[in-house]
């Protein structure tokens, strides 16, 4: 039995008004049929343009990394992709890696060519994927295409769990001081503020400012340990819903510490994959698309247009663009690596300066945050101690 297929009208009432809708019918002469058994006339039929295909859920960064290497090794091994897949979705079991493998298997067996196929599920791979396959299948090297990715996947892991270790540390050490605030502006501070009325002390001008301090400090260090415990669910909230670029670009790279090493983690991931392109054949233009596009910041597309223009017009002077996400000297060091005819190893050479850059930068963000931290809530608490303890040494010293 033929499926039916949806099929677009336009038509007419005997009345002559004007309706328009869809049907499903085997073919346009059932479906005509059908209209004129409805007492329509039809004035327009055609076929109904398909659904647009579901985006499902993203795979996360560490599945994507095991299945771009397990494909990388199958391109290799010049297995057929069809039978490679699958035996990736028979090791995976079950979950949804396993039913997109399966999924992306099925596309291959029914013919639908590799690029095409990961375009169609562009809302689980990254959007870039696709076109790096086209260049991997258009250079002759995809397995040389798909491990260098890996490996540019295996840094960026990397320098992101660099990141949040960097972070989560601070953290928690500005939660449980918050805490300590919390706890002397609630118990300690009232209780002497209590005592100092029923004794009848007549309070120093430290003192009071003191007890008035610590009387906003409970509610303010309440807001602040709720949003920094709420950060890691709003970030993963805004991931999911598609606006992490956003985040990214307007909050984090603006801050002063971690938005100069994200910037340079930025760098890197971004000179990487151009080394990657510009090896795989692509041409400069298209690299730098390429690039930018996996950045997935509006400002680093920005930028890649600027570099670009900087390489074709020669508009980079010795000081460098002004650029808003990628350091300005990317452009000059890229117009040097071109007139020495070796851009990939410029690159390649950048991406490691600017990996090192990130890494040294977490490196002293976790060293200095903590212990800045902790200096300033001891300083506070030293000088509420003086101020709570200056009435009670009076009242000593007039008793003796």
């Amino acid at each position: 039995m033929i499926p039916d297929s949806s099929f677009a009208y336009e038509a007419q009432t005997p009345q002559g008004l004007a309706v328009r809708g869809s049907i499903e019918a085997q073919s346009f002469d059932n479906a005509r049929w059908k209209l004129q058994g409805m007492g329509l006339i039809v004035t327009s039929l055609e076929a109904a343009a398909p659904p647009a295909p579901p985006r499902g859920k993203p795979l996360g960064a560490e599945d994507f990394a095991a299945f771009n290497e397990q494909l990388a090794l199958l391109t290799r091994s010049q297995l057929p992709l069809e039978q490679g897949l699958k035996l990736i979705a028979d090791d995976m079991r079950s979950g949804p890696m396993a039913a997109t493998v399966r999924e992306l298997a099925a596309k291959l067996e029914a013919g639908t060519p590799l690029p095409e196929a990961f375009d169609e599920m562009r809302g689980r791979f990254p959007p870039v994927y696709a076109r790096l396959m086209e260049v991997g299948l258009a250079t002759g090297d995809l397995s040389g295409v798909l491990l260098n990715l890996s490996e540019h996947l295996a840094m960026t892991q990397r320098l992101r769990a660099a990141l949040w270790r960097a972070v989560s540390y601070p953290l928690m050490v500005f939660v449980a001081l918050g805490l300590v605030m919390v706890f002397l502006g609630v118990f300690i501070t009232p209780g002497f503020e209590a005592l100092f009325a029923e004794w009848d002390i007549e309070l120093p001008v430290p003192t009071e400012w003191v007890i008035g301090f610590w009387k906003f400090v409970p509610v303010t260090a309440g807001v602040l340990i709720a949003a920094m415990l709420a950060l890691p669910l709003t970030w993963a909230a805004l991931k999911a819903a598609g606006h992490e670029a956003w985040l990214t670009e307007h909050v984090v790279l603006r801050l002063p510490l971690l938005g100069r090493v994200v910037r340079r983690n930025i760098a890197a991931r971004w000179c990487h994959l151009m080394e990657i392109c510009v090896r795989a054949g692509v041409t400069l233009t298209q690299a730098i698309a390429l690039a930018s596009d996996a950045i997935d910041l509006r400002g680093a597309r920005a930028d890649g247009a600027m570099i670009e223009a900087a390489m074709v017009e020669r508009a980079a002077d010795e000081a460098g663009l002004r650029l808003s996400v990628l350091p300005g000297m990317i452009a000059i060091a890229m117009r040097t690596g071109i007139a020495r005819g070796d851009l990939p190893g410029t690159l390649a050479g950048l991406g490691r300066m600017y990996e090192r850059q990130a890494e040294r930068g977490l490196g002293s963000l976790q060293a200095v945050l903590p212990p800045v931290l902790l200096i300033g809530v001891g300083i506070l608490v030293l000088l509420t101690l003086l101020g709570l303890f200056i009435p009670l040494v009076r009242l000593l010293y007039v008793m003796m």
